[in-house]
């Protein structure tokens, strides 16, 4: 087993996979990168100043304060979506139900019509608690059932308030929960929308119902996986890799008839590893080969040899370890045939050695 991975796995152990659990930003790694969105907002509100910002009011029917309310952060410098500060709720460790709410009013007007805001929370926890956004006292937003399956990334979502143009409403943002974890808002604004451009579209290959054939003979691809999705994996240690491949991920066909042999080396910018499935709907139990012995940039191979009376059809999926991850690609390998000579009479047989 690698060294890198098993110390991994022995971190892990260690702290009974806390990261997932964690309700506190200390305990959990942010995403790298992320910055403030580039909209000229004609309310923007950073939460750098003054807390409360004039014109904003923070509220606790539950009874909550300090930390437990609404208030100035962050709890860790690296929580912060822009700027310095954020405006965040700590989860109460007694477990009380908390309502906690940030508000503001606004006139509504037809260039002014959204409402955005970056909002970062705990995935997991979410089971627990949420933050609703109001309109004069009226649920329209509902961050448990919009907010994505990482823990701790920030998000930016916008709301429609075109409903609302000609009226000045009551914006609120409600913590709402119990034995929930810590919520972090950044960069709330009011504007006539996010012009967000389209997300870059998935490789032709991204599943198995697109994937490119591989040739007979000497074959070479490329590709990268950076925009590719992560569908498919061979569950952990139990699979055929001996690790779990929750990257991004590519798909290639062939059909090995009895005596055929496919031979595969990839490399990846990332750690990659590569394994060939016969079933896409159950890609840990139906792999029949893998590999994930090397590092970032080191190529993986695999051989498998069809010697059974049957052809196999099989799914090659050049992955990449941990989720997210996958960069750049090449693919190389043979796929070696065999003569079926039960097809030929012996004359275009023995033609073949002439």
């Amino acid at each position: 087993m690698r060294t890198m991975k098993l110390l991994t796995l022995l971190a892990l152990v260690a702290i009974i996979a806390v990261p997932v659990m964690a309700k506190t930003v200390e305990k959990t790694s942010w995403r790298t990168g992320t910055v403030a969105s580039p909209l000229s907002r004609d309310l923007a509100e950073g939460f750098e100043g003054d807390f409360p910002a004039a014109g904003w009011t923070i509220d606790s029917p539950s009874g909550h304060t300090g930390e437990l309310n609404w208030s100035q952060g962050p709890l860790a410098a690296e929580s912060v979506f822009a700027g310095e500060h954020i405006a965040q709720v700590n989860y109460d460790p007694s477990l009380a139900e908390q309502d906690c709410r940030l508000s503001f009013d606004y006139a509504i007007t037809a260039d002014e019509d959204h409402l955005n805001f970056a909002v970062a929370a705990s995935a997991y926890w979410m089971i627990n608690y949420t933050m609703n956004v109001l309109i004069d006292g009226t649920p329209v937003f509902d961050l448990a059932t919009a907010y994505g399956e990482e823990n701790w990334v920030y998000e930016i979502h916008d709301i429609d308030l075109a409903t609302y143009v000609g009226q000045t409403v009551t914006i609120t943002f409600q913590y709402l929960g119990a034995d929930g974890a810590a919520l972090y808002l950044d960069e709330v604004g009011v504007n006539n929308g996010i012009d967000t451009p389209p997300p870059p579209e998935a490789p032709e290959n991204d599943l198995c119902d697109g994937a490119f054939a591989i040739p007979a003979g000497v074959f070479s691809f490329e590709g990268d996986l950076t925009e590719a999705n992560g569908d498919y994996d061979t569950a952990g240690s139990d699979g055929c890799t001996g690790y779990s491949a929750a990257g991004n991920d590519v798909v290639y066909v062939v059909t090995l008839q009895p005596g055929d042999q496919l031979d595969v080396s990839y490399t990846n910018a990332a750690d990659g590893n590569v394994y060939l499935i016969t079933d896409c709907d159950d890609s840990p139990n139906s792999c029949l080969v893998g590999a994930d012995d090397t590092f970032s940039g080191d190529a993986e191979v695999i051989v498998y040899l069809n010697d059974g009376a049957e052809a196999v059809t099989a799914y090659l999926i050049c992955d990449a370890y941990g989720a997210g991850n996958g960069g750049a690609f090449t693919l190389t390998g043979e796929l070696s045939t065999t003569v079926a000579t039960e097809n030929h009479s012996w004359t275009s047989v023995k033609g073949l050695f002439q």
